[in-house]
């Protein structure tokens, strides 16, 4: 049914009855079986599948000590701490109704009575086994992917930051230049912005809102790159007619920052 080998598989046989288990040992040996684990004291199933992690455990229901619904509940309180619950194939001479059907209600995946058919037996072990494999693989396909989304997000947040930091960037210079146009500082751009920030926040604008603002504000002068030199490098006082042209720079710079959806250069026009 499923391209799985399971003659790999680790299988845990508990009988108290030292025959039965070499019984099953000789079968599924023949069968190419080689992790067989033989166990004739249940006390010892849990510990030791807490060790191993069977991938079967083929169960006798009538024990001394420990029966095989006991060994069933102990894999059930396991499993509900976060435990593994192999699956229980049980191999039993009880043959009544309650008994297959309190297997079955303990966590049995299956049920067969003694004297067990040779075939049969092996059947339904490598249906089981093949179940169990394709469990396994599945899980560990998906804490791969998992791992791969983990390290794409991760990633992606990388190349944000990246992106962010080429952006505040490329802000910072866009100030500049236009600054730089009227011999002003990049200390100025820095300064100007800090002070937005902080009067934001004294107007009571939210933490975002303000830090929002101290990214848009060094582009508050990018319309000077639009103002003719002889204006705005004039060592004197502007006359009216000039000083109009030198209030343009609002509206200019308004026109080269819109069209843009960002909250970042929507505030920057505004």
């Amino acid at each position: 049914m499923y391209n799985i080998d399971t003659r790999s598989a680790h299988i845990l046989i508990v009988d108290d009855e030292e025959a039965n288990v070499l019984l099953l040992q000789r079968v599924l040996q023949k069968a190419g079986y080689t992790r067989l684990t033989i166990l004739t004291d249940p006390r010892q199933a849990l510990p030791l599948h807490n060790e191993h992690l069977f991938d079967l455990v083929l169960l006798d229901i009538n024990m001394p000590g420990l029966d095989g619904f006991a060994v069933m509940a102990q894999f059930q309180a396991e499993a509900a701490k976060g435990g593994d619950m192999p699956p229980v194939l049980v191999l039993t001479a009880l043959t009544d109704r309650d008994t297959r059907l309190k297997a079955l209600e303990e966590g049995a995946r299956d049920f067969l009575t003694k004297p067990f058919d040779r075939v049969e037996v092996l059947s339904r072990i490598r249906n089981l086994l093949q179940m169990r494999l394709l469990q396994n693989r599945l899980a560990a396909q998906n804490i791969m992917l998992e791992q791969r989304v983990e390290e794409r997000t991760r990633e992606l947040r990388e190349r944000a930051d990246e992106l962010e930091a080429t952006r505040q960037e490329i802000i910072r210079r866009l100030g500049r230049a236009a600054e730089y146009r009227d011999n002003e500082t990049g200390l100025h751009i820095i300064r100007m912005s800090k002070y937005s920030e902080r009067l934001a926040k004294a107007m009571g604008m939210s933490d975002v809102e303000a830090e929002l603002l101290l990214n848009a504000s060094p582009m508050h002068d990018i319309g000077k790159i639009g103002i003719p030199d002889s204006i705005l490098l004039k060592p004197g006082k502007l006359d009216a007619e000039e000083w109009e042209t030198m209030q343009t720079h609002t509206t200019i710079g308004a026109e080269l920052l819109a069209g843009h959806g960002s909250d970042l250069m929507e505030m920057a026009r505004t």
